[in-house]
């Protein structure tokens, strides 16, 4: 999973997108902002990430 961007306009219905780059998640948060006047518009960076994944086995090969 690569690293993304969200943008959240609070309050405002639908207003949750996500972005592959910075560039345009600041350029959507502009776009909101300019569009809803006194409305927080939140530019959110993800972090990272956790998974479980399942144990599995993996036998050693014979030393020839």
């Amino acid at each position: 999973m690569d690293k993304f961007w969200k943008v959240q306009g609070e309050g405002l219905a639908h207003s949750v997108k996500r972005f592959n780059n910075l560039e345009d998640a600041v350029l959507e948060a502009a776009r909101l902002a300019n569009q809803h006047p006194g409305a927080y518009i939140v530019l959110l960076a993800s972090l990272g990430h956790y998974r479980k994944e399942d144990v599995t086995w993996t036998p050693h090969e014979e030393p020839k």
